[in-house]
């Protein structure tokens, strides 16, 4: 079974538009995209592309930032190609999904650094939060 994250990447990368940090859920009766573009111009063609390959309802959370921001994570790779997604599990901390992810706990500000606009209490993360975790 395809994912509609997986549907919805490759939609963005046939029509050559970046979307950072991209983020999907499937709420039932809507999908909701979250993630950060370039430009306002940036926003309608990939809610475009999006549109064309989902045939749910979708609220759309495109944010378009400065583009200065969107700064790989590491040098030559977008944000989507070095890191990928992890969902917290029950009682999890930042260090547990290091340890699980990087083999070292001690990483978890990998993770923290990542996630920031996500996290604003790391000590406080839910369960079923979605994370990027980004390459070692």
């Amino acid at each position: 079974m395809i994912l509609p994250d997986e549907v919805i990447r490759d939609a963005l990368m046939r029509s050559d538009i970046r979307v950072f940090d991209l983020l999907v859920r499937d709420l039932g009766t809507v999908l909701a995209v979250w993630g950060l573009v370039d430009s306002d111009s940036a926003r309608r063609r990939a809610e475009r592309a999006i549109r064309s390959v989902m045939p749910k309802s979708i609220a759309f959370h495109l944010t378009p930032v400065h583009a200065p921001r969107l700064t790989p994570l590491t040098s030559g790779r977008s944000h989507a190609d070095s890191a990928e997604t992890y969902t917290v599990q029950r009682g999890e901390t930042l260090q547990d999904i290091a340890r699980k992810v990087y083999a070292d706990p001690d990483k978890w500000t990998l993770i923290r650094d990542a996630n920031r606009a996500r996290l604003p209490d790391p000590a406080c993360i839910r369960q079923g939060t979605m994370l990027l975790v980004p390459w070692d």
